[in-house]
């Protein structure tokens, strides 16, 4: 048997999602991304292995998973058959940010608010994101309640209101 494995991927790059916290690819990354090629893998003696081109994805590659960008040729992986025939396919690797940004208040915030006094936002909202970027959150909506007395039972309004139009804040 002189011929080699056959590779046939509906595309030629894979998605991995951002991680601040890493910069290479993670063992079980690999073994992921080695066991979906397979299925791409065709040979004509029905058996091969697909494996790590470890030397390249250490020493060449510029694949770096804590920075959001596309990577080309950034990961490499070897097929061989059983008679020793292989081919090196290279594929692009896409470092992506799927999951929201988290905010949190230090503690859970409440405001008494006189009308016609100016507001003062004292939230401190801390944002927090997987993909290291600087973020800041900003207030735009303010819900508010209203009490309105002389009735003879008082009762709650709740109104959200757009910050940015009132022109104080």
């Amino acid at each position: 048997d002189t011929t080699a494995p056959v590779y046939t991927p509906d595309k030629w790059s894979i998605d991995i999602e951002v991680n601040q916290d890493q910069e290479y690819l993670t063992a079980e990354q690999i073994e992921a991304i080695l066991e979906e090629q397979k299925q791409y893998i065709s040979d004509n003696s029905g058996s091969f292995k697909v494996t790590e081109d470890t030397w390249y994805n250490q020493n060449a590659s510029t694949l770096d998973v804590s920075k959001i960008g596309v990577y080309p040729s950034a990961f490499s992986f070897y097929i061989t058959d059983e008679s020793g025939n292989h081919i090196n396919p290279r594929l692009t690797v896409n470092v992506i940010d799927t999951t929201a940004p988290v905010i949190e208040l230090e503690t859970p915030w409440f405001s008494t608010h006189e009308k016609g006094d100016v507001f003062t936002d004292n939230a401190n909202p801390v944002v927090t994101d997987n993909s290291g970027e600087a973020l800041e959150a900003v207030m735009d909506r303010v819900t508010y309640a209203e009490t309105k007395e002389g009735l003879e039972t008082s009762q709650e309004y709740s109104k959200e209101i757009n910050v940015n139009q009132l022109g104080w804040y």
